[in-house]
């Protein structure tokens, strides 16, 4: 066994994740049912319009924060805003590209040494800088789940997001 330390890029690979777990959600944007994007499942259910645009926002503000500057607003509730522009395939795959790849972006741009700074995170609770870009990075899987979930409502169930 080797007892040479290997060093690991946290940064490249939280980035790696951000854009694989983006793509997924692209990919899965591509499966999604007509009538989806704009309407909900029943009940109090989200469209597909607003999954996208509460993984979109936050990633959106994360990415501002991780740069140093501070977002127009930390108000969750504004993501709502989005929703009326995002009634089409084409519309949601563009917005969370764009925040996916700000993210990673961000991320793969803020200096190591910043990693460990304590900010307030939109949710109103501490964390580091990592913490925050880790959960903005899961936040668009965890959504991208509910996608697969509408999907298999539909009576897709075929698995889209590694394709």
């Amino acid at each position: 066994m080797s007892e040479t330390i290997t060093a690991f890029d946290h940064a490249a690979q939280l980035a790696g994740r951000t854009r694989a777990y983006t793509g997924m959600f692209v990919n899965d944007l591509k499966y999604m049912p007509e009538g989806s994007f704009t309407n909900g499942q029943g009940g109090v259910t989200r469209s597909v319009a607003g999954i996208t645009a509460d993984a979109a926002w936050l990633a959106d503000c994360v990415a501002t924060m991780l740069r140093g500057e501070t977002p127009a607003t930390t108000d969750y509730s504004t993501h709502v805003e989005l929703i009326p522009g995002l009634g089409t395939k084409e519309a949601c795959t563009e917005l969370i590209s764009n925040a996916g790849t700000a993210l990673a972006d961000a991320i793969e741009n803020l200096p190591a040494s910043k990693f460990g700074e304590t900010v307030m995170a939109p949710w109103g609770q501490e964390t580091t800088l990592y913490a925050l870009g880790s959960t903005a990075t899961s936040h668009i899987w965890y959504h991208d789940a509910q996608l697969n979930y509408i999907q298999s409502l539909a009576g897709d169930g075929e698995v889209h997001w590694m394709g």
